[in-house]
């Protein structure tokens, strides 16, 4: 099953939707003009004095067959840095915001989303699942041996922001496999259910300690979060009037709508959610289908194939014992208590921020007065948003006996 799921939909067995192997370091020497947006200066400092638009209308500007040489993990490295490049020029230090890319960058990010199967501007790929690295690769995942390759703002809680996100993508694999496992256990005749049980003791563990790293978020400044790292989350759309042109590659009126940078484009929780057969409801569930064409293309398919194949399987047949139907609903309030923490940062480092006062607003740090602390990145209503998807997990849990009694183990 880890093969099929590998070669089929790029979920890894250790590390789901975290590619299992390093993202590149270096691009090959003909693309040492793309390095140099990164360095000398660094990134942030390039994006804070503006130097950063004199470096993208310095560069050439390339063919679509020009990247073609480019290896799978190299066309990620470059879409990483085009796409941190591409924020940087649009908001600038927040004095003058542009709405046009210009076709040195425009170009590449149109061809290399379409190649990645993604979008031509930031997502949660680009800051989080192929812009991190381990030190160490014999220690594995955790927050001291991850190295984050990109920042908008040089700071310490940037990084910290991004390796707390793919520390818990990589640590909820185990429950995603786990599940994955349940669901092919239950398909057969005479599924094992001591398998079952050891499974789900599998998966409430992993989920357990996703909660536990996402806690060490709040060790994060959030007057830095929400004024200097959280306006280059912004998209294109519902902060820019009319998005953004991308010269080169669409007619001079076209504009281009694109949400921003958010942990809704995240397979992992979208594919729990199915297993666990959470549903959504308004404002969620349009907003959280729209994010499908914001992941990877495989990692979207995944999902989709998920929903067709497995959706409500699993409560189903654990309604049939009442030690199964304990395991899941444990599995349920872990994941309510994950949303519920996410909820609480959310009020934390957003919405009272927005109540601090003479502080540079743009992107998506802006003052109450202006909506601040109301929207998501990608302009949902944030606090209603976060609580409805709190609601639904709490309850896609199971009520009532199932009238079978506790089944013993088997012998």
């Amino acid at each position: 099953m880890d093969s099929f799921l590998y070669n089929e939909y790029e979920v890894a067995r250790e590390t789901a939707f975290v590619p299992p192997y390093p993202p590149a370091t270096f691009l090959p020497p003909q693309f040492q003009n793309f390095e140099d947006l990164v360095s000398n200066p660094p990134l942030h400092e390039a994006i804070s004095s503006l130097e950063i638009r004199n470096k993208v209308d310095k560069l050439p500007d390339c063919p679509p067959e020009f990247f073609n040489v480019l290896s799978l993990v190299e066309k990620r490295r470059l879409m990483v840095i085009l796409a941190f490049a591409a924020h940087g020029y649009i908001w600038g230090n927040g004095d003058q915001i542009l709405d046009r890319l210009p076709p040195q960058v425009a170009k590449p990010l149109d061809f290399l989303s379409k190649e990645l199967g993604t979008v031509p501007l930031g997502s949660y790929a680009t800051t989080v699942l192929w812009n991190s690295r381990l030190k160490d690769p014999n220690v594995g995942w955790s927050l001291d041996n991850v190295s984050v390759d990109l920042t908008f703002t040089g700071t310490k809680d940037e990084s910290l922001f991004y390796t707390v996100s793919v520390c818990v993508e990589v640590a909820g694999a185990e429950a995603l496999w786990s599940l994955q496992c349940i669901l092919l256990e239950i398909s057969k005749d005479s599924p094992c259910l001591d398998l079952i049980r050891e499974h789900f003791a599998k998966a409430h563990r992993s989920l357990e300690h996703m909660l536990s790293i996402l806690k060490q978020a709040d060790k994060m400044n959030s007057e830095l979060f929400y004024w200097k790292i959280r306006p280059y989350f912004a998209g294109w759309r519902n902060v820019l009037p009319d998005g953004v042109h991308y010269a080169g590659v669409d007619d001079a009126s076209t504009r281009r709508s694109y949400v921003g940078i958010s942990a809704a484009q995240s397979s992992l929780f979208q594919a729990l959610d199915v297993i666990f057969d959470i549903s959504h409801e308004e404002p969620g569930a349009t907003y959280l289908h729209k994010m499908l064409s914001y992941m990877p293309l495989s990692h979207a398919r995944f999902i989709s194939h998920m929903k067709t194949q497995a959706a409500g399987h699993l409560k189903n047949f654990v309604r049939g014992y009442d030690d199964l139907t304990e395991m899941f609903n444990r599995c349920v309030r872990c994941r309510a208590e994950f949303r519920a923490v996410h909820l609480r940062q959310a009020q934390k480092y957003v919405v009272k921020e927005a109540f601090r006062e003479g502080k540079c607003a743009f992107g998506l740090a802006k003052p109450v007065a202006a909506g601040g602390g109301i929207h998501g990145a990608g302009a949902t209503p944030l606090r209603l948003f976060l609580k409805s998807t709190l609601l639904t997990t709490k309850e896609a849990k199971i009520t009532g006996g199932t009238g079978i009694g506790h089944v013993k183990p088997e012998q």
